[in-house]
């Protein structure tokens, strides 16, 4: 992908109990704001994209708002919403200066999606 930050496929990842996620079913990309129209083409005949599933905080999807692809539905889901969390976003990411940073700053991010209550209350049925 030419605009899409830090996109792939997770297919091909191995579950607890030994199956395989089928390629080209579940992707994963940073913010999709500002896609060129080849890489929209690219995901919807490419990789068949029907959903886009967007965890940002409302603050970022204000200040960003989502392309809007043909034929693509878009949820989002604030799973830190909670006003508990301090929540890590791109400034704290564009302060990073070594890969010991950026582990550390990627944990507390996943450590968040964990155990703040407000992501233990989300519920999404596709």
């Amino acid at each position: 992908m030419e605009t899409l930050v830090n996109f792939r496929d997770l297919g091909g990842i191995v579950t607890k109990e030994g199956k395989k996620v089928k390629r080209n079913k579940l992707l994963r990309a940073g913010q999709p704001v500002n896609v060129s129209d080849s890489d929209k083409r690219e995901l919807v005949q490419g990789h068949d994209l029907k959903l886009i599933i967007d965890f940002r905080e409302q603050s970022e999807v204000d200040k960003e708002p989502v392309d809007k692809i043909e034929g693509v539905e878009y949820v989002h889901i604030d799973v830190l919403k909670s006003e508990s969390t301090n929540s890590i976003g791109r400034e704290d990411f564009e302060k990073v200066n070594s890969i010991e940073d950026a582990d550390r700053l990627m944990f507390s991010v996943y450590e968040q999606l964990v155990l703040d209550p407000s992501a233990q209350r989300v519920t999404y049925y596709f």
